[in-house]
């Protein structure tokens, strides 16, 4: 009887660990979306607000939510007290404090810090080809993601089930 709930348990962990990251997938998707709302948001307010960068900063963490809120209240804060660092230090920090739990790759983070690098001291027309090429990778990535994430979904989902099964077959 015990064995029973032992196997049980095994087979419904792993197949929970194939739905945790299913999900991540999915996660990973919809932040993207997410970055690209906040890039568009980004580059209208260079564009046609011309403030100074840390009032962008202020503007963005009122238009957003969640990490992206305290990740943009953070770099408002930073730029506010001091201009000891470049805004690049600042932005970069900010990433791996707010957006590390966003379910973003490796690969996205960089890319999201590779704009940092140029924000703020590189004139207007630069800044905003930086935000389009920061923006062409995520047109990319969340097609490519979008094209094949219910097939991945669901073979995550599949493979965690059968994993649990296959580890009681073997100890059975």
């Amino acid at each position: 009887m015990v064995k029973f709930i032992g196997f049980a348990v095994i087979i419904a962990g792993t197949t929970l660990m194939g739905f945790k990251y299913a999900d991540g997938i999915k996660q990973r998707y919809d932040s993207l979306l997410y970055l690209k709302k906040i890039l568009i948001m980004l580059r209208a307010e260079i564009d046609y607000n011309e403030s100074a960068i840390n009032e962008i900063f202020k503007e963005l963490s009122q238009k957003t939510k969640g990490k992206w809120e305290n990740f943009f209240h953070e770099l408002y804060d930073k730029t506010v007290e001091s201009y000891e660092n470049s805004i690049s230090v600042y932005w970069n920090e900010a990433v791996d404090k707010c957006l590390i739990a966003c379910g973003y790759s490796k690969c996205d983070l960089d890319k999201i810090k590779e704009l940092g690098e140029n924000l703020g001291y590189l004139d207007k027309e630069m800044q905003m080809k930086n935000i389009d090429y920061t923006l062409d990778y995520i047109d990319i990535e969340s097609n490519d993601l979008c094209a094949d994430m219910d097939k991945n979904m669901k073979m995550w989902r599949m493979l965690g089930a059968l994993a649990g099964i296959f580890i009681v077959i073997i100890f059975c």
